[in-house]
């Protein structure tokens, strides 16, 4: 599944947001000020969890990276009629 960072320079942002979510600093929820302010924020190309316009952001970063695909992650019970809220 394809998960990354609306900026540039992916192992930068990876390291960074491994650190926020370390025990002692997680409760600070630095990477949602982050996102809040428009500065970077994580995304994860899936309907269900980020809006089409984050996932639209992640998509020029995500090619810059050279990767040979990317996917889109969409669960079972989504694509059922009154599966999934």
């Amino acid at each position: 599944m394809t998960l990354g960072f609306t900026r540039p320079n992916f192992r930068h942002w990876a390291a960074r947001f491994a650190w926020f979510e370390t025990p002692w600093l997680r409760s600070l929820r630095i990477g949602g000020m982050l996102a809040n302010l428009g500065i970077v924020r994580r995304v994860w190309l899936n309907f269900e969890t980020d809006s089409s316009d984050a996932m639209l952001q992640l998509l020029p970063v995500v090619r810059e990276l050279g990767l040979p695909a990317v996917i889109f992650t969409v669960h079972s019970s989504s694509l059922v009629l009154n599966g999934n809220p």
